[in-house]
């Protein structure tokens, strides 16, 4: 079921410099905990070719989106409602104002497509050679400008809603990877 207290919806164009500023965002935290090997130091905004496949991504999952055809792949935005500030209304009984979505994330799928740095590693060999029918997570990413109290849940909805998209296109295999640096921390 899905968690009410986010909303998922497709990326749109200029949701992809929102994904460059929240991969930013994680560096910080990354190194932090001692996972700065994973994606280094240098922001990835000034690796070249990161923001432009951010882009491209996007792009492709606005046309696929719309119309069925180009890359199946699907880019997506997690949101959250933010804290409604208190106010006064008219009659001054007090009372919420509704709070704005605020994004917290996001995740990028493929359908049938292992990305390069997953097809070059010798060991997975057999296993890419016999998936089929499948869906892969290429990017789930949280924003951390916003606090752990806002994006708190957002990565684990990421993933439902990915298992559900698998589901509604009839793939019997979600795939994912997992950074294996800092002693594995990251999968435990």
């Amino acid at each position: 079921m899905a968690n009410p207290r986010f909303r998922i919806r497709d990326a749109l164009p200029g949701d992809a410099d929102y994904i460059i500023a929240a991969f930013d965002s994680a560096l910080p935290f990354l190194s932090s905990v001692g996972s700065a090997a994973q994606w280094g130091t240098t922001p990835l905004s000034e690796i070249d070719g990161f923001s432009a496949q951010r882009v491209k991504s996007v792009e492709f999952s606005v046309t696929y989106q719309a119309t069925g055809t180009g890359d199946p792949v699907r880019v997506y935005i997690i949101e959250v409602l933010s804290p409604s500030p208190s106010y006064s209304d008219s009659e001054g009984d007090g009372g919420e104002r509704e709070g704005e979505y605020v994004p917290v994330g996001s995740s990028t799928l493929h359908e049938e497509f292992f990305p390069g740095y997953v097809t070059c590693q010798k060991h997975l060999s057999d296993i890419i050679r016999e998936a089929k029918n499948f869906l892969f997570i290429e990017v789930l990413i949280t924003d951390f400008r916003v606090g752990n109290h806002l994006r708190k849940g957002a990565g684990a909805e990421l993933v439902r809603h990915a298992v559900e998209y698998a589901r509604e296109k009839g793939k019997s295999a979600v795939y994912v990877d997992c950074w294996a640096g800092n002693g594995r921390k990251l999968t435990r």
